[in-house]
C-alpha cells in the first residue's frame, strides 16, 4: 500500500477538522493518508455529539480560545501545545472492530514513541474511557490509548464510514497554563505532556518516527510519499471553516 503523507504547520480549528474529513472521503476511494499538523492559537475541540451550550462558548470567549466540533466522537480536547495525527485508510487496512482498529493504530503510536526513547505504554482493553457526561478526554484513558508514567499522553477518536476509517488524536508536547485548564474545565492531574515527563523530541522527529511505525504496523512496509492536499480537498477544508458551528 502506498501511503500519502501530509505535513501541515499551524492552522485554524475548522480548517484542520475540514482536512481530516476530506481525508476520510479519500480513504473511502482507496487512498491511505497519514497527516501531522498543529493549531494556530488555542482551540477546544468537542466530540460530534458532545453538548456545548452557551456557558462553554462564553468561557472560551473569555479565555481567548476558539472551539470547533469534530467529525469524531469522544470528549473535549484542548489544542495548541500538541502535535495532532490523522490516520485515514480504506476499511480493509484495519481490523473490522472498533477495538481492533484502535489497537492497531495504538501499537504504531507506541512503537514510534518508544523508538524515540519515550517509555510509553498502552491502556488495557478493560479501560473504559470517559464515563457518560464526562467533559475532558484526557481525564480518562480508553482502551489502547497511550500512557506515559501512568498518565494519558495521547487522546484519540475515530470515525467510520462504509469504506473508510479515520482516527485522529492529540499528542501533548507542552502543558497548557493551569488557569486556562481551570477556566475550561480541563483537568491536569490525569494528563501528561512530553515536557512534563522530562524531554520533548522535536515535532519533526516525532512525525518521522510515528510515520515509520504506523506505516509498518498498518501496511507491513514503509512506502510513503510526502504530498500536498488535492485542490478539491483544500477547497472543502476552507469551506468548512465558513460553516457556523453546531451547538
Amino acid at each position: 500500500m502506498r501511503w500519502r503523507r501530509i505535513d501541515h504547520g499551524a492552522a485554524s480549528g475548522p480548517y484542520n477538522m475540514g482536512v481530516d474529513e476530506g481525508l476520510l472521503l479519500a480513504a473511502s476511494r482507496g487512498i491511505a493518508s497519514l497527516r501531522f499538523y498543529e493549531w494556530s492559537g488555542t482551540w477546544l475541540s468537542l466530540g460530534y455529539s458532545q453538548p456545548s451550550g452557551d456557558s462553554l462558548g462564553a468561557a472560551c470567549e473569555a479565555a481567548g480560545v476558539g472551539w470547533v466540533r469534530r467529525a469524531t466522537g469522544g470528549r473535549a480536547l484542548l489544542h495548541g501545545r500538541d502535535l495532532t495525527y490523522c490516520v485515514a485508510v480504506p476499511e480493509a487496512m484495519l481490523p473490522g472492530t472498533l477495538a481492533g482498529a484502535y489497537g492497531a493504530i495504538g501499537a504504531g503510536l507506541e512503537a514510534g514513541l518508544r523508538a524515540l526513547g519515550v517509555p510509553v505504554t498502552r491502556a488495557g482493553l478493560d479501560a473504559e474511557g470517559p464515563p457518560k457526561g464526562a467533559f475532558d478526554c484526557f481525564a480518562h484513558p480508553a482502551a489502547s490509548e497511550i500512557l506515559l508514567a501512568g498518565r494519558k499522553l495521547v487522546g484519540s477518536a475515530q470515525r467510520r464510514t462504509a469504506f473508510g476509517v479515520m482516527q485522529h488524536g492529540s499528542l501533548a508536547l507542552t502543558p497548557h497554563a493551569p488557569e486556562l485548564r481551570a477556566a475550561l474545565g480541563v483537568e491536569a492531574s490525569k494528563a501528561i505532556s512530553l515536557e512534563e515527563w522530562g524531554t520533548a523530541p522535536s515535532a519533526r522527529r516525532i512525525r518521522d518516527a510515528l510515520c515509520e511505525a504506523l506505516a509498518a504496523v498498518l501496511a507491513g512496509e514503509m512506502v510513503v510519499a510526502v504530498e500536498e492536499l488535492g485542490a478539491s480537498e483544500e477547497a472543502a477544508a476552507k469551506e468548512r471553516g465558513r460553516v457556523p458551528l453546531r451547538r
